[in-house]
């Protein structure tokens, strides 16, 4: 898939709201409200086969999770090459960084009920040129780091990553 857009979608569901897996070159998620029952996550993207996914945005979008939800991120960035997350509001769960190159977080408000010690914004495996900017995020539940980064053993070290102005506001 190519230059794609979801714009200011209403979408409610017990499945993921929106799921990208395979390849995809140019995805813009912009507004909207999402609403998921049972879900793992919200927006789960994951590439197959090793690929990656190319510019990448999610702005402006507002994600809600139900009391079944599963796991604690509504939304998983993963296998993601250039991509930015900004100007989000996450309520009731946080956000998982995963495998990424040149991902922006920045400018989200992030309430997360955490039943993990992982980070309420988790940066793990692979984050080369990853910045997390300036976000709000108030953390709950079992204690634990706003922000967590943990590159996966067997991967290089990350490099370029930059971690500035992450608050809690409570």
């Amino acid at each position: 898939l190519v230059d794609v857009s979801v714009e200011a979608s209403d979408l409610r569901s017990d499945r993921s709201n929106i799921g990208i897996n395979g390849i995809v070159e140019g995805l813009a998620i912009t507004g909207g409200n999402y609403y998921c029952e049972a879900c793992d996550q919200n927006i789960d993207f994951e590439s197959t086969g090793g690929r990656w996914l190319r510019g990448v945005s999610v702005t402006g979008v507002t994600i809600r999770s139900g009391p079944r939800a599963q796991g604690d991120y509504a939304v998983a960035l993963s296998s993601i090459d250039g991509g930015t997350f900004t100007g989000n509001v996450l309520l009731d769960r946080g956000l998982q960084v995963y495998r990424t190159r040149g991902v922006v977080v920045a400018g989200n408000s992030i309430d997360a009920l955490m039943t993990t010690n992982d980070g309420a914004i988790d940066v793990a495996n692979q984050c080369d040129g990853a910045v997390i900017g300036v976000n709000s995020v108030r953390r709950r539940g079992v204690p634990g780091p706003l922000v967590k980064l943990a590159p996966n053993g067997k991967q290089p070290k990350p490099s370029g990553f930059a971690s500035v102005g992450v608050f809690d506001p409570v």
